[in-house]
Order: structure tokens, then sequence, then C-alpha cells
């Protein structure tokens, strides 16, 4: 077998391709061994990467099992996005090769995969460093896994018509998905603005009133009208901190939260408008949601449609062409 068929063999081994060159027809039941060996060992990898992230470190014994476990998940995942990268350019034979090295990593595919590598970094809790922000983010990025089980799953059908969806789609969806993210930034800066004065205007009346409760028989002093004066400052963290506020936004990102889950239509309940403008504008979101959801759900089961006719008339041709099966 030349390089090029072995490249290719990797090629769809990893990717999980059901498309077998006429080169390599001869030796698809071998392929297919090794292709779903392969889909195994992801899947068996991704599964335990998730239960390592559920047992409590409650001993050395469970500590070691999360550190060996971790360890080989990111070689795993490490060998797979290498087999991908060093076999990228065969798909595309009239590009130059080392264009294909250089892109692949940012491309979708090298993207997630690269990205399933990270969460496996956490071991470095188990060796002593001191939990941060790192640590928690590479946690996050688990989910990404579940889209890598996602690409796993396309030698089943409908896992196929779905990503050749989503490829065939990719132009206008991204449109729509840059849309709602510049949506969500833009009300989120409108909430977070709305929020913010409403909360610092009602927390200002009430170290006034709590000052007239107290004292009623002294003079309100200057610092209460002073928004910029320390003492003030202090009364406003006081109260804010106190918890009597806490469904009210009161950063960015609590903004873009209550945003995101408001254009969807969602909603958990957590946070709540205060401000006139605020509820108009939740009102707004709402609407959106509606109408903009639509349009991908649209555009998504078409094309699916679409995909399913296509399969159906490629199998009616090719039994035509074969009568006898």
């Amino acid at each position: 077998m030349s390089i090029l068929n072995i490249c290719k063999a990797i090629n769809i081994i990893v990717t999980s391709d059901n498309e077998l060159p006429k080169s390599l027809n001869k030796h698809n039941k071998y392929l297919n061994i090794l292709k779903y060996i392969y889909i195994a060992i992801l899947l068996f990898t991704v599964t335990f990467s998730f239960v390592s992230f559920a047992v409590p470190k409650t001993n050395s014994d469970i500590s070691n099992l999360l550190i060996f476990i971790s360890i080989a998940t990111f070689f795993v995942f490490a060998i797979d996005f290498s087999l991908h990268w060093i076999t990228c350019w065969v798909n595309k034979p009239e590009r130059p090769i080392w264009k294909s090295f250089l892109s692949y990593p940012f491309t979708f595919t090298g993207i997630i995969l690269i990205l399933c590598m990270l969460p496996s970094l956490k071991v470095f809790e188990y060796w002593g460093l001191e939990k941060n922000a790192w640590v928690d983010f590479f946690k996050v990025l688990s989910f990404v896994r579940i889209i890598r089980l996602v690409l796993i799953l396309k030698i089943y059908p409908p896992f196929k018509i779905l990503i050749n969806v989503f490829q065939s789609q990719k132009v206008i969806l991204t449109y729509i998905f840059v849309f709602i993210v510049i949506l969500i930034i833009v009300f989120a800066l409108i909430i977070w603005n709305n929020e913010t004065v409403w909360l610092e205007n009602t927390i200002s009346k009430q170290i006034l009133s709590d000052f007239k409760t107290n004292n009623p028989n002294q003079e309100i002093p200057v610092w209460i009208n002073d928004h910029n004066s320390e003492q003030w400052k202090n009364e406003y963290e006081k109260i804010l901190n106190s918890g009597a506020y806490s469904n009210v936004v009161t950063s960015f990102f609590d903004s873009l939260y209550f945003s995101t889950i408001t254009l969807t239509t969602i909603g958990y309940g957590d946070f709540f408008p205060h401000a006139d403008a605020s509820k108009f504008i939740v009102i707004l979101i709402s609407l959106v949601g509606i109408a903009i959801f639509a349009i991908p759900s649209g555009v998504i089961a078409g094309a699916m449609l679409s995909e399913m006719n296509n399969i159906i008339k490629t199998k009616k041709d090719k039994n035509a062409q074969n009568p006898e099966n």
C-alpha cells in the first residue's frame, strides 16, 4: 500500500468516514473494524473523562486514579489531533500540503480537537497547584468533547445528515450566529447601564431614608448626596452586599447572561429587570428572540429534508444501476 493510501486509510478511520476511495475497496472489511475500534476508544475516553469530574477527591487512591484518567485522556486526544493533522491534506490533494498543515489547527475540527485536550490539564490541580480560574476554565471546556462525540457518530446516517446540513448551511448559520451575538452584547450593555443607574438611585434613597429614621433631629450631611464620597460608597457596598438586591444585574457578565436567556426565551428567574427602560428592552428581546430563532430552525429543517431526499435518490440510483441487488 502506498503512503497516499495509508494516509487515506488513517483519515477514514479517525474521521469515521463511510465513503471509501476505490483504491481502498479491497481493504473495506479491515478499515471498518479499525474504525469501530477507534470509535470505541474515543467513546470510552470521553465517558471516563466526564466521570472523573463527578468523582469526589476523598483520598489519595482516588486522586491517583483521576490523575491517570486525566493523563490518559490527554494523550488519547493528542494522538487523535495528530492523526487528523498529518492526514488533513488527503481530502484536498489539489492544495499544497504545507498550506493544509498550517491551516488545519484553525479549522472548526482542528479547534475542537485542540480544545478537547485542554480539560485534561486540570491534572495540575492534583499535583498541588493552587486552584485558580484557569483550572476552572479548563473544566468548563469539557463540554467541547460532546461535539467530538457528534463528529465520531457521523458514521451513522442521522448524525451524518446533521453534520452535512451544518456544513452546507454554514454561511447562513454563521451570519445568523454573529447577528445574535451582536444583539446579545448590545442588549446587555443597555440593560447593564439601566439597572446600574436604577440600583444606585434606589440605594441612595434607602441611605437617605435610613439616616432620617435613625437620626430624626439631625440635618442631612453632605456625604449622603455626594456619590463620590468614601462614606457614601461604604454605605452603598454595605447595602449591596446584604443580599437585598441579589436579583439585580450589577455586572456586564450578569447582564450578558440575562440577555442570553431572555433572547432564547428560557428565563430562570434569578435575575429580572427593575428599571422601566430595562423592562421594555426585555419585552423587545423576547419578541426578537422568538422571531430570530425561527430562522435557523427553518433553515436546518429545510436542509435536512433536502439532504434526506438526496440520500433516498442516491440509493434509488444505485439500485437502478445494480438491479440484481
